[in-house]
């Protein structure tokens, strides 16, 4: 964070400290203060709350149903910032560490609908998830210039290391049927346990599971980059050299349950106790050399060779515990128990068990050059264009069962970049424009082109061995547009994007048991196109009504690989969804006071070329008022009230209407020292956070825990202590 203080007050130190109390055990303390010298800022925060809020101090947030945090969050951080400057300019240091603790509760319930051509089927689930995340970060950046302000050598060292632990334990609830889920709130409650033979008449099958995790990672990496001037002219001489080193462990054990139901019997029953010990290992070191000119006023460019070596090693083993006398599902060992090593180590799934070694050798040249067209006082125009070479050599090992094979192969690719700047200067008006062109090309997965079967998973089998797949190539196209009309504001965007031969993890599904096998493959026809107008400004001559609109635009064709019969061969499936949407904001402000009225609307349309395809019309929309408002006593309130809205989800228990209302009231104390609030949100506790999305392949609702409403009376310390202050 850069303060800038008046002379006077540039030593010295300044911050705040907030703290309260809600309803429900809710609190909140946090803490920001810097200290300042004419070339020093040492800043420290600390974050201790259980309300979402997961952020440092001063970032604000912005509690929409939109961008409503989900789950519940507890969270424990703190940190340090320190940056120094010489005095005589030679270097510039900038640190920071940071401590951080979250509790998450995370609990989700969804609806799936799978898009067959024969006729869908309904997936209903739920997972409640606690995860308990450690993170330790620390970066430092050292800039230096020998020659202080005349120096025509610039260096940069960039080193950052980082730790973090995650522990997770979770359930999980699932059951897939013929029919929709509409009306089948009584059935869902009685699936587990199944309690009546009738329950199967439309089940396919059902899953139960819990699962424990410790996750661990680690990183550290230190880049050196240097800038050397040659030439009065300023040409630029770069050298590049860096590396990092990383790793992660994770021990993974889990109680699966699966049961397949038939007409009005139950079917198999699949039960699992697995022990999953996985491991990661890898680095990655790079360096270039390059060279920037001016060829003339108007032409310049540079020119860069680059090379990188990455290599990554990782390990999974599949134990089947079950397997073991008196580990079946009758067994009522905890959950993270192992028996002895011997025994356990008897049980592996040698054909979901795998290892391999990958390395990459890349080299990548690089070229960039630049052409000022026009440059006068109306009209300033800069073409750009980028050539990013990649030749590259992989290898990789890959072990797994009877499987032991070794692939390599060479990729030449050429990603180019075209860009186009104008901006201009007229009598009251002002613009500034941009048109950009890329070209990406991607080649698939290397662990794609072995030839194995991974069924750990029942119900989502993996089948690979594909060497006929073809690189991807992804084009891109923005263009961009801004500018102002006296006291009108105004921007334009649009974006297109297609992918030719996008690898696609096509599937066959099994109707009967809901099993799908999952396989590698090209599809052409994916693209998307969308456009946004915003406008803002001000309606009367003193400024005091002003508006904002924006209006946004999307298709969205979505292709992918999907058959519904073992002995049909896959076939496209497509999606095609439009949205539009339109967000209007009107203020007016009067002195301290200010009101304000919005309204927001979002419509989605999709349609799908399957036989039997259900068309999907759906929105959400809001409106509102909000104020801010100087009361007597020097007391301040802010609040809004809104009405949040949604139709056409496939589960009517989500299309509903929540009346959203929060407000803050405010009074400061000891010359604005002291600032004592309350918060209020969510007063009619009503507000709800769901999703939804949609592909070829299915569409999912999703809806989550939040924070419950609240009243937070908290306060906020201010202080200030400069050096000479009189």
């Amino acid at each position: 964070m850069d303060v800038n203080l008046k002379k006077q007050y540039n030593i010295g130190w300044l911050g705040n400290v907030d703290a309260g109390m809600a309803n429900d055990d809710l609190y909140l303390a946090r803490l920001f203060a810097l200290r300042t010298t004419d070339h020093s800022q040492l800043a420290i925060f600390s974050n201790f709350n259980n309300m979402n809020d997961g952020g440092a101090p001063m970032q604000g947030s912005d509690w929409t149903p939109e961008k409503l945090p989900m789950s519940r969050l507890t969270t424990k951080k703190v940190g340090v910032n320190l940056n120094v400057d010489d005095r005589l300019n030679r270097f510039r240091l900038r640190s920071n560490a940071d401590l951080t603790h979250y509790d998450n509760h995370e609990e989700t319930n969804a609806y799936r609908t799978n898009f067959l051509s024969s006729g869908d089927t309904y997936e209903r689930s739920m997972n409640e998830a606690k995860y308990c995340n450690f993170y330790l970060n620390m970066n430092n950046m050292l800039t230096l210039t020998p020659g202080g302000r005349e120096s025509k050598c610039y260096m940069t060292i960039d080193q950052k290391a980082n730790y973090s632990r995650r522990k997770l334990n979770s359930i999980f609830y699932s059951a897939l049927i013929s029919e929709s889920w509409e009306n089948q709130e009584q059935m869902w409650n009685r699936l587990f346990p199944i309690s009546t033979g009738e329950l199967y008449k439309n089940l396919i099958n059902r899953v139960e599971s819990k699962s424990l995790n410790d996750l661990k990672s680690w990183l550290a990496s230190l880049d050196y980059s240097s800038d050397f001037i040659v030439n009065e002219a300023g040409d630029m001489l770069q050298l590049k050299l860096g590396g990092e080193v990383l790793g992660k462990d994770d021990e993974g054990y889990s109680i699966y349950s699966l049961d397949y139901a038939s007409g009005n019997v139950a079917g198999n029953n699949d039960y699992r106790r697995r022990y999953v010990p996985w491991s990661s290992k890898g680095y990655r070191y790079h360096g270039g050399l390059g060279y920037s000119f001016n060829v003339s006023d108007k032409l310049w460019g540079a020119i860069q060779y680059g090379y990188e070596q990455k290599y990554s090693h990782e390990e999974n083993s599949l134990y089947r515990l079950d397997q073991l006398a008196g580990w079946g599902a009758d067994a009522n060992h905890e959950l993270g128990v192992l028996p002895s090593v011997t025994d356990y180590l008897s049980t592996i799934d040698a054909a979901n068990s795998y290892l391999y070694d990958f390395h990459t050798d890349a080299h990548k040249p690089f070229a960039i050059f630049s052409w000022q067209v026009v440059e006068d006082a109306k009209n300033d125009i800069l073409f750009k264009s980028q050539w990013n070479f990649n030749f590259s050599h992989e290898n990789m090992r890959y072990r797994r069962a009877s499987l032991d094979k070794e692939l390599s192969r060479n990729l030449s690719f050429l990603n180019p970049e075209f860009t186009l700047y104008w901006s201009g200067n007229r009598k009251n008006r002002k613009f500034s424009s941009s048109l950009v062109y890329s070209i990406t090309k991607i080649a698939p997965q290397m662990i794609y082109l072995f030839d194995y079967i991974d069924d750990a998973d029942p119900l989502n089998v993996k089948r690979y061995g594909n060497e006929k797949l073809k690189n991807s190539m992804l084009h891109h196209l923005q263009f961009a547009y801004n500018g102002s009309f006296k006291s009108l504001m105004y921007d334009l965007k649009y974006d297109y994007a297609s992918t030719s031969d996008a690898v696609a993890m096509g599937f066959i599904y099994d109707k009967n048991t809901g099993r799908r096998t999952f396989s590698p493959t090209n599809v052409n026809g994916n693209w998307n196109t969308s456009l946004r107008l915003g406008l803002s400004g001000n309606v009367d001559k003193k400024k005091r009504l002003i508006f904002n609109t924006v209006t946004s635009l999307g298709y969205v064709k979505s292709v992918d690989m999907i058959s519904d019969a073992a002995t049909v061969e896959m076939k496209k499936s497509i999606v095609k969804t439009s949205t539009i949407s339109e967000d209007l904001r009107l203020d007016y402000k009067l002195g301290k006071h200010s009101l304000g009225v919005n309204g927001y609307v979002a419509c989605l349309h999709s349609n799908g070329e399957q036989k039997n395809f259900e068309t999907l019309d759906a929105c959400n929309y809001h409106y509102g008022l909000s104020a801010v408002l100087a009361l007597p006593f020097r007391f301040s309130f802010d609040t809004d009230l809104s009405m949040y809205s949604r139709r056409g989800y496939g589960e009517s228990v989500m299309n509903d209407d929540n009346l959203l209302w929060n407000f803050r009231l405010s009074r400061p104390f000891f010359k604005g020292k002291l600032v004592v609030k309350a918060d209020a949100f969510d007063v009619f506790h009503q507000l709800k956070k769901v999703d939804r999305t949609i592909n070829a392949q299915g569409r999912v609702e999703k809806y989550y825990n939040t924070v419950p409403r609240y009243v937070l009376i908290h306060a906020i310390y201010r202080f200030h202590v400069a050096k000479g202050k009189k």
